[in-house]
């Protein structure tokens, strides 16, 4: 999607985003939570500014993919569901739901990222219970 937010190079490829949950909290705007994949693996090497990250590994041929692919838990999206909503029409296609069982360990990382405050961890668990997706460990401070 060349308009997505920090849209950082001028080639046109595919991009591959997974929604992990949305806002549910009823004062505030309605936000959704995306996190994208990447194929530069270069910067989650030993030495590599992103090393530390929470990372998802998808080979190619998986799910839809077609390069191995990078799922950085700790660079996602928190978008208000309007403006998502007026970048939908560029968006080719949905390659597919992602097992239960993937979903549960994307979960995890979520669980231990810093990045991702505990108010859109809660908003995850929640999103996640109402998807069907139970027997999660609830998010708290430590």
């Amino acid at each position: 999607m060349e308009e997505f937010p920090l849209y950082k190079d001028g080639t046109v490829k595919d991009r591959y985003f997974v929604y992990v949950g949305e806002s549910h909290f009823p004062d505030n705007p309605l936000n959704i939570f995306l996190i994208t994949t990447t194929t530069r693996k270069m910067h989650y090497k030993v030495g590599g500014s992103r090393e530390k990250h929470n990372i998802y590994k998808f080979k190619a041929g998986n799910f839809g993919f077609t390069e191995d692919s990078i799922l950085d838990v700790d660079s996602y999206y928190d978008l208000k569901k309007e403006y998502l909503n007026c970048c939908l029409s560029e968006i080719e296609t949905i390659c597919c739901c992602l097992p239960e069982y993937v979903l549960k360990e994307i979960y995890d990382l979520i669980l231990k990222s810093k990045n991702i405050s505990l108010k859109i961890k809660e908003n995850i668990y929640i999103s996640y219970n109402q998807a069907g997706i139970t027997g999660l460990k609830r998010p708290s401070r430590k």
